[in-house]
């Protein structure tokens, strides 16, 4: 039987597959799994109610089935694209000027599109977003790095997150041969969630990474410890808000019903 969820992408499930395969595990949703390296074929793709791809090139899938995919969202299915390096443009994703990426709320760069926070970023929403999905962001957590997005003209779309980098103050109180270190940040943001729900179907960009290393602190954001383990794949620990933030998030995007875990 076909899951109502395909995930694709993040190298495989002993890599970084392991963090969002755990999670839907842990939540009870089931899923179909295809690795970077493997071809999406026409038969996978059916009868699905959210597809994700994350860290999966264009490359690996052709147009008729990208034209396939688009349909199936028009029809009511869910559709995710979450940041990295074979994600949007990054290294060798190369989504822009696809039938995907005319879909998405987002635009796509024709270069290079990798940011590195060296400093890390803060990840909240912009003015006037609040209490989204009751997660605590008065205490945001950090990223490490995302895909530099723009929001698309012309369509109605919904800016969840933003990302603030991080810069540090260096100064020496007078009489002191101390450095000291204020970190404030920046006053430029960078687009990280974005949705989309001007059809039938749902549509998210989330122009950062699920797993380490761009995820950064994000990963370990919350006040418990989430322990759990996708079949075939790597036990991960993660924060709880870490975790509840995928959770809703899928479940919006695919209009999934999501179960606490007992």
């Amino acid at each position: 039987m076909t899951a109502s969820i395909l995930y694709c992408g993040d190298t495989n499930l002993e890599g970084a597959a392991c963090y969002l395969a755990g999670i839907l595990t842990y939540y009870g949703l089931t899923f179909d799994y295809i690795p970077s390296h493997v071809q999406l074929s026409r038969q996978e793709i059916e009868n699905r109610q959210l597809f994700i791809f994350s860290d999966y090139p264009a490359s690996q899938v052709s147009v008729p089935i990208q034209q396939a995919i688009v349909r199936s969202v028009a029809l009511g299915a869910g559709f995710l694209m979450i940041g990295g390096w074979e994600s949007f443009h990054g290294f060798g994703g190369n989504w822009d000027g696809t039938p995907i990426a005319e879909m998405l709320p987002v635009e796509i760069q024709t270069k290079d599109d990798r940011l590195n926070f060296c400093h890390g970023a803060i990840l909240a929403p912009p003015r006037g977003v609040s209490g989204l999905w009751d997660l605590p962001w008065e205490a945001p957590p950090v990223i490490g790095g995302a895909n530099r997005l723009e929001l698309k003209e012309g369509r109605d779309w919904n800016l969840l997150l933003q990302a603030f980098p991080m810069t540090p103050h260096r100064f020496q109180p007078h009489g002191q041969k101390e450095f000291e270190f204020e970190w404030k940040p920046s006053p430029c943001s960078y687009p990280i969630l974005v949705t989309s729900d001007d059809r039938r179907g749902r549509v998210a960009s989330f122009a950062s990474d699920v797993a380490p290393h761009w995820v950064g602190g994000f990963v370990d954001w919350g006040d418990k410890r989430v322990s759990t383990q996708a079949a075939g794949a790597n036990a991960i620990e993660v924060g709880s808000y870490y975790s509840l933030f995928w959770k809703q998030l899928l479940a919006w995007t695919g209009r999934l019903k999501v179960k606490n875990p007992c």
